[in-house]
């Protein structure tokens, strides 16, 4: 019995052991299939992952070809170019709006800086032209200049400590680090406007005079405030201090072209002795007549007396400015600018006959205002990327203008009666005195016949432009027989960006 029993116990242990393994077996290749699966899913998520990138860079490399081919094709170089600082800088169509071609690849932030601390430097302390004995002088002038920046640096300190002001130690060196603060802060705008405008001088002689004037007179005004707010000294002595140098480096820089206007054997040497003789007069009985003034009114009144200046500001800078412009109308300046030129073309259109310098000289503008000499249509001197902005009116201009060395475009910015309305004028690199003469003829022969009663624009262009050129010779003569200089032309300067067409420009606009 207990045999049977054993036996029976093994076939059991026997049959749940096959069980068991049976189940291990099955859970094992469940668990097999299943990772087979996933794995198969994984392969499989990833091939379609990597057929998505291959789709997605291939359809990015097609965009950007499309891209470039669009941009190419509205990135159109034009037949025409730009100096700019001596370089030719070729034009081009970008969606049929003009600019400048540049180089998009782009540069370091150190050549950039090099190239425009190159370009700053040339601009504002290497002038054009010059004869070859001007370096040395220029070398010796700066040091001299140097030791006489430090000379006055230390005779600074000692007057201020002579008026009592070195009571303490520390006060003479703060009171000269500011007052040397303001003189350093003009020196800057002084350094400012000479780099920006100092090229325009010669155009402008007059208007930058009695600018410079002008501009004496309110930084004079400014510094007659300190008193009245010492807490605000260094702001209004510093920009009293900046409009000083602008004007006295304005003034300085336009009294040698009148002096060689006087000039009639070469003696302008003697000219700037004597001027300077009779500046020491002239500030002599200007200091006498200061002080009397301050006495006179200190025995009326003390108040009178420190209120005196601010009393006679508008007297005194009124009758200064009066003055300056009495005395620029008295020079018979014979070159021949943008203002001078309309003046005399104008007169010459209507009535076939050159003004003299005299007559010009009452007439011409001194301010930096629009100038026509019929009151319409002023004159303006640009370049070619700012009288044409798009490749249609270039394209339109040139069918007129495309033989010439210039081209004159009516510019109309707004509408109605607050229209204003401008002669745009644009000359080439090639362009001569007879056409830069030609050009503003033409526009004196625009608002003839504007003011005849043509309005359309084409028809004053082709008109104007017919009768430029027919009366062109004569004009020079009279011109010439006048005694006026028309060379050097000083209609622009000598970094104006003319510009360049080039000989094939109507196959390559299809015009």
């Amino acid at each position: 019995m207990s045999a049977r029993r054993g036996r029976l116990r093994e076939c059991i242990e026997s049959s749940v052991s096959g069980r068991r393994r049976r189940v291990v077996v099955l859970a094992q290749t469940i668990e097999f299939a299943r990772f087979a699966s996933i794995t198969h899913s994984i392969h499989k998520v990833k091939s379609g992952l990597d057929n998505k990138v291959v789709e997605w860079k291939e359809r990015r490399q097609k965009q950007k070809k499309r891209r470039k081919e669009k941009r190419q094709e509205s990135n159109k170089l034009l037949p025409v170019s730009q100096m700019i600082g001596g370089k030719r800088v070729q034009l081009e169509a970008v969606h049929e709006r003009i600019k400048s071609k540049t180089n998009r690849t782009g540069l370091k932030i150190g050549n950039d800086c090099k190239e425009f601390l190159s370009r700053f430097s040339k601009k504002a302390f290497v002038p054009e032209n010059v004869s070859p004995d001007y370096w040395p002088y220029a070398r010796w002038r700066f040091l001299q200049r140097i030791s006489a920046s430090v000379l006055s640096v230390y005779s600074t300190e000692c007057m201020l400590r002579a008026i009592g002001i070195g009571a303490r130690r520390s006060l003479p060196a703060a009171a000269a680090f500011n007052w040397l603060l303001k003189d350093g802060i003009g020196k800057i705008g002084k350094l400012a406007i000479v780099a920006r405008l100092g090229s325009q001088y010669d155009l402008e002689l007059k208007k930058f005079r009695f600018l410079s004037t002008v501009i004496c007179n309110i930084s004079c005004g400014l510094e007659m405030l300190t008193p009245f707010s010492p807490s605000n000294f260094l702001l209004l002595a510093s920009l009293g201090n900046v409009g000083k140098s602008v004007g006295l480096s304005i003034a300085l820089a336009t009294q040698p072209a009148f002096h060689k206007k006087f000039a009639l054997a070469d003696n302008m040497a003697d000219i700037t002795a004597k001027s300077q003789a009779q500046h020491v007069v002239a500030d002599t009985i200007g200091l006498g007549l200061a002080l009397g003034m301050s006495y006179f009114a200190n025995g009326i009144s003390p108040w009178l007396r420190t209120a005196l200046p601010i009393l006679s500001f508008p007297v005194l800078a009124g009758m200064d400015i009066i003055l300056v412009h009495s005395e620029l109308r008295a020079i018979n300046l014979k070159t021949l600018n943008c203002d001078r030129t309309q003046a005399i073309a104008s007169h010459w259109v209507q009535n076939r006959e050159v003004l003299q310098m005299a007559k010009i000289s009452k007439i011409e503008n001194m301010a930096f205002l629009s100038f026509s000499p019929e009151g319409v249509w002023p004159l303006k001197v640009v370049s070619l990327t700012s009288a044409v902005t798009d490749v249609d009116s270039l394209r339109y201009y040139l069918k007129y203008y495309g033989n010439e060395e210039y081209m004159l475009i009516p510019s109309v910015t707004r509408r109605g009666p607050m229209a204003r309305k401008t002669l745009l004028l644009a000359y080439s690199h090639s362009a001569s005195e007879r056409d830069i003469l030609k050009g503003v003829l033409q526009a004196s022969y625009f608002r003839m016949l504007q003011k005849n009663g043509e309005e359309s624009l084409s028809v004053l262009i082709q008109q104007s432009k017919h009768l430029a050129k027919n009366n062109m010779n004569q004009f020079m003569k009279d011109v010439a027989s006048r005694g006026w200089q028309t060379s050097p032309m000083l209609l622009f300067d000598s970094g104006y960006p003319a510009y360049v067409i080039d000989s094939n420009w109507k196959s390559q606009l299809a015009c």
